[in-house]
C-alpha cells in the first residue's frame, strides 16, 4: 500500500507540474511506462457530433502527434469506441473500452493508426463532465497482462481531472486545424446546422472551392453545394461572407 501511494503522489506532482504545457502527453506515458508496456497514449475531449479536441500526446514509435491529429481530422469517425462514449450520460463513472486493430473495419484508418506503427491494441478510459467526454487512449503494440490494466485504470483515474482542466486552461480550440476551429465557431454561431453543413460552411470560410471541399470530405460536388445553400436558407443568409459577418458579430 505505501509503494502504491508514493507512485500515486510522485506521479500527480508530475502531471499537475504539467498542467497547461505540451509536455503533459510526454509525463502521463512516463507514468505509464512505469506500470505497463504501453507504446503510445492520445488524450482529446469530444463533444456533441463535433471532432476531438486534442489536449496530450507522446509515443515511443514516432509521428504520434501526426495520428492524433488524422484521427481528430477524420479517422475518429471511424472509431467505433466514440459510438460508445457519445451515449454516455453526464457524469457517468469512468468507462474503460479495449479496441483491438482487427476490429477497426476503416482500412486506412487502421494502417496509418495501427498496422505502420505496429500498435495492436487501444486501451481508452473515458471521464464525462457535463456534455464533454474526455478521452485517454493508451496505444499497444503487444497484449496487456490483467495487472497492467487495472495499472492503467488507476493512471486514468488520477489524469483525467487533470486532463480536464489541462483543456480548461488551453482554451477550447487547442490542438484544432483551421476548418476544425471554424466548425467549433459555428457550432456555437448557428446551432441548428447539421455536422455536414458545418464542415462544408467552414471550407468555404477557409477559402476552399466547391471541388476542394468535396474531395475533403469525400462528397459529390454536388452534395457540397446542396450542403451549403441549405445552411444558407435555414438562417436566411446568401453568402458566406454574410455567414461570416454573422460570425463575427
Amino acid at each position: 500500500m505505501a509503494v502504491a501511494a508514493a507512485w500515486q503522489d510522485k506521479n500527480y506532482e508530475a502531471l499537475i507540474s504539467a498542467l497547461g504545457t505540451a509536455s503533459l502527453g510526454e509525463v502521463i506515458l512516463r507514468a505509464a511506462d512505469d506500470i505497463s508496456d504501453v507504446d503510445e497514449l492520445f488524450g482529446f475531449w469530444i463533444a456533441n457530433d463535433g471532432p476531438p479536441v486534442q489536449l496530450a500526446s507522446s509515443g515511443h514509435r514516432g509521428s504520434s502527434r501526426r495520428r492524433a491529429s488524422l484521427y481528430s481530422s477524420g479517422f475518429h469517425a471511424m472509431d467505433p469506441l466514440l459510438r460508445l462514449v457519445r451515449t454516455m450520460p453526464e457524469q457517468a463513472p469512468i468507462m474503460s473500452a479495449s479496441i483491438a486493430a482487427k476490429d477497426i473495419d476503416d482500412p486506412l484508418y487502421r494502417r496509418e493508426c495501427f498496422d505502420r506503427p505496429g500498435l495492436k491494441e487501444k486501451i481508452a478510459f473515458v471521464q464525462t463532465y457535463g456534455s464533454r467526454h474526455y478521452v485517454l487512449s493508451f496505444y499497444c503494440g503487444r497484449g496487456l497482462r490483467e495487472a497492467q490494466v487495472d495499472r492503467l485504470a488507476a493512471l486514468a483515474a488520477l489524469s483525467l481531472p487533470i486532463l480536464k482542466r489541462h483543456g480548461e486552461l488551453l482554451g477550447d480550440e487547442v490542438g484544432l486545424s483551421l476548418t476544425q476551429k471554424i466548425e467549433h465557431r459555428l457550432a456555437r454561431a448557428y446551432p441548428r446546422l447539421t455536422s455536414r453543413e458545418r464542415q462544408v460552411c467552414a471550407r468555404s470560410l477557409a477559402g476552399m472551392t466547391a471541388e476542394a471541399t468535396a474531395i475533403d470530405l469525400g462528397v459529390a460536388e454536388t452534395s457540397v453545394l446542396t450542403y451549403r445553400r441549405r445552411a444558407y436558407e435555414r438562417y436566411g443568409i446568401s453568402s458566406a461572407g454574410q455567414l461570416l459577418e454573422n460570425l463575427l458579430s
